[in-house]
């Protein structure tokens, strides 16, 4: 059979009509023209992605390597060249829409004489030549450390946790799998930190490059916020009013090999959690008004590292991670807590705390009697957090009521353990579904 039939029965006639009529949908939106490839393509994938969850997660469930927007995007194509009548209206429209890759799956105009179900064929037979294994690698920065202590504490909790996972951060290893990789006998430094966007972290897998580009981008997203939750937590040392960082947009990630470097990409704030991309900023506030670097040394090792294995149960619910609690459950909540660890306003992170256990508990239609649910909750998970909880509420109305909250050392000790007992409740909530 070919690549079209494989997935055809692989889906199911219903899923593959549903994705058909998507592609037939896009005749219906006005055109998108810009210059900027890069955007046009982060537009249809803002759009179109979150609308596919469902499909996704069937697709992973059955060891398909490929994203539904892949097949739209082929669909979407072929009719494009078939419905247009001279080149001229064809090149306008092309331009307009970038769902995927342009270079891959741009369709040539002398190829419109073919017959529609001939050029979808041909070009699910490319999707396939094309699947392999990438590696999308987030830059990190705004930490302190020995580059190659920390080499070597990424390379040991990679191993622990058994995930795809590589640490791009000591020159000496860069250089030689620089050279590995590029079959080039000496290599300059700055080529080299360039190659692999280093300093930075990298998750590999196996499929298309729209479907590595996404799945990775959840995994390296989670992890790269226990990293952060984990170094608030457990800190090597509390510097007010020196080793600061400074404060810079998220770097778009970028596939090893691609002879490319991420953008900053600003715009954030405007996107749900399942799109936004890995933040490699490693900074943290504890609240005294100013952001400083993540300290990664041997004071801070052990502590993060059990910090990350303790909560490796969240990272094992992602071998799917377009299940809906994983993406109701995990992604927001571990988005809020790694804001929460560079807020520069102590009351500010007792309340994204609380906002994570709303989230949690409290179903998204009820605006009213939230503390209940979340007492519910926590009581049928935990029994022994109920108390914790209650001190977390005063805090939380205090700040809420009177503007401020007077931090101490042990109001950011119990932040602290009120993040824990965040991901506590996740865990355990988690084990449940």
């Amino acid at each position: 059979m070919s690549f079209l039939e494989d997935i055809q029965v692989a889906i199911g006639k219903d899923i593959y009509s549903q994705l058909n009529n998507v592609a037939n949908s896009l005749f219906s939106k006005k055109k998108q023209i810009s210059s900027d490839c890069q955007s046009i393509q982060r537009h249809f994938t803002e759009e179109l992605l979150p609308k596919l969850t469902l499909e996704c997660e069937l697709f992973e469930s059955k060891n398909i390597k490929i994203s539904p927007l892949d097949i739209v995007n082929i669909l979407y194509k072929c009719k494009l060249v078939k419905s247009c009548s001279t080149y001229e209206e064809y090149r306008e429209k092309i331009i307009g829409y970038n769902l995927v890759d342009e270079f891959n799956f741009f369709i040539p105009w002398e190829n419109r004489d073919q017959s529609e179900i001939s050029l979808i064929e041909t070009y699910f037979e490319r999707l396939k030549s094309n699947l392999k294994t990438n590696t999308l690698i987030v830059e990190i920065n705004s930490f302190n450390g020995a580059d190659y202590e920390i080499q070597c504490f990424f390379d040991n909790l990679f191993e622990r946790l058994n995930y795809p996972f590589t640490g791009f951060i000591e020159s000496d290893k860069l250089s030689d799998e620089y050279k590995k990789n590029t079959m080039i006998s000496e290599a300059q430094l700055d080529n080299v930190k360039n190659y692999f966007s280093a300093p930075s972290i990298g998750f590999s897998i196996y499929g298309s490059t729209f479907y590595c580009r996404w799945y990775s981008n959840i995994w390296l997203k989670s992890f790269l916020s226990l990293l952060k939750i984990g170094g608030f937590v457990f800190p090597g040392q509390v510097e007010f009013g020196y080793n600061i960082a400074s404060i810079q947009a998220p770097i778009y990630p970028v596939f090893l090999g691609s002879a490319s470097k991420g953008c900053f990409i600003w715009d954030q704030d405007r996107v749900i959690p399942l799109i936004k991309i890995p933040d490699g900023c490693l900074s943290r506030s504890f609240g005294n008004r100013s952001i400083t670097k993540m300290w990664l040394d041997i004071r801070t090792f052990n502590g993060i590292r059990d910090f990350i294995i303790e909560n490796k149960p969240i990272l094992d619910q992602l071998r799917n991670p377009w299940k809906r609690h994983n993406l109701n459950d995990i992604t927001p909540t571990l988005d809020i807590l790694s804001s929460a660890t560079q807020s520069t306003d102590i009351g500010a992170k007792i309340l994204m705390i609380y906002c994570c256990l709303e989230h949690l508990f409290v179903p998204h239609s009820v605006r009213t009697g939230n503390k209940s649910y979340i007492v519910g909750g926590i009581y049928s998970l935990d029994t022994r957090l109920i108390e914790w909880f209650e001190e977390l509420y005063i805090f939380r109305c205090n700040y809420a009521h009177k503007g401020y909250i007077k931090g101490d050392d042990k109001l950011l000790e119990f932040i602290k353990v009120s993040i824990s007992n965040t991901l506590r409740l996740l865990r355990l909530k988690l084990n449940n579904v």
